[in-house]
């Protein structure tokens, strides 16, 4: 009886072990890989941060849907059925920037080519301007976004694209773009690049959180701490191709 109860005993504390554990992993947000075939998707993970919740991202923590050609100053391009493109802005930007006051959406009708000027954000003062990753012309801009233009940030492939462009040199253009594992390898090198322009600068990422020189990770949001001058230097360096 006596070795009963001892067995019952330890089994319950292993269970109750086990119970903690899991509860500490989902709330550290741990890392979901969707697999290649359809996209490669991670939780944010959660920095300790003493008046709000600081988000960090590393080189494997972002997203890239399957299918979408990245272009090299920061925006995608998604081939509809229709043969019309969407276009917005890609998950590394949108976080390496932070919040988002107001979108500038290009007129429709007008026409661009791959590499110019399309639309820009802004924060504050602040504004990046992106390019067109395609030629083609304006048929379509997302007007949802002047209203909530933190949709980006939610989800910057789905609600958060910007316009959609009829494609008139489209087999051309992709040449030039990655996609999929490519992507996902030019991404992770993008990530890294912004690491170390930001440690060139010597710079902490925010009082009170981690910091790169002490190896932590880029928090999300980063150029929002930053100053002007570091704005400019990432859409220099990240968004002009």
């Amino acid at each position: 009886m006596v070795v009963l109860l001892v067995v019952a005993t330890i089994i319950m504390f292993v269970l109750v072990d086990l119970a903690i554990q899991s509860y500490e992993a989902k709330k550290q947000g741990k890392l979901v890989y969707a697999g290649e075939k359809k996209a490669f998707v991670s939780e944010e993970i959660q920095l300790t941060g003493s008046t709000r919740g600081i988000r960090g991202f590393s080189e494997n923590s972002y997203r890239i849907p399957m299918g979408v050609f990245f272009h090299k100053g920061h925006t995608w391009a998604n081939i509809l059925i229709s043969g019309y493109v969407k276009v917005g802005i890609d998950d590394f930007a949108q976080r390496s920037l932070g919040r988002i006051n107001e979108v500038d959406l290009p007129p429709i009708g007008r026409e661009v080519k791959q590499g110019e000027k399309v639309f820009s954000i802004k924060q504050g003062n602040r504004k990046a301007v992106f390019q067109s990753p395609i030629d083609g012309v304006v048929c379509s801009v997302n007007h949802m976004l002047l209203d909530q233009p933190d949709a980006i940030k939610k989800d910057p492939y789905t609600y958060g694209w910007l316009c959609a462009i009829k494609p008139s040199n489209l087999s051309e253009n992709i040449r030039s773009m990655k996609v999929a594992k490519e992507a996902a390898l030019w991404l992770k090198g993008e990530v890294q690049r912004f690491k170390e322009t930001m440690m060139a600068r010597s710079l902490g990422l925010c009082p009170d959180f981690a910091t790169i020189q002490d190896g932590g990770e880029i928090i999300d949001g980063l150029l929002e701490y930053l100053d002007d001058e570091s704005w400019a230097i990432f859409e220099k360096n990240f968004l002009k191709s």
